[in-house]
């Protein structure tokens, strides 16, 4: 594994660096503006209730991105030694 956390190092790094695009700033700001909406009609304890499932799929997010990540790295890693290998 570790090759494994030599990617995950990578992913942090790129993680730090990356810059937000007008399209991923767009989707943020319609995804902030319905929240608000909706929870405008929530009570105390709905807001909270909503606020832990967000936290969870937020957590979800951030796990799935790690995996493509080291997915695509070691796809690429095998084309390219399969490509100079030939």
């Amino acid at each position: 594994m570790e090759n494994e956390s030599k990617i995950l190092e990578l992913f942090e790094q790129v993680e730090m660096n990356k810059k937000i695009t007008p399209t991923y700033r767009k989707l943020l700001r319609k995804f902030i503006e319905q929240k608000e909406q909706y929870e405008k009609q929530l009570n105390e304890e709905q807001r909270k209730g909503l606020e832990e499932i967000l936290s969870s799929s937020g957590g979800l997010d951030e796990q799935e991105m790690r995996e493509y990540f080291i997915a695509g790295f070691k796809l690429a890693t095998r084309l390219i030694t399969e490509a100079l290998s030939k």
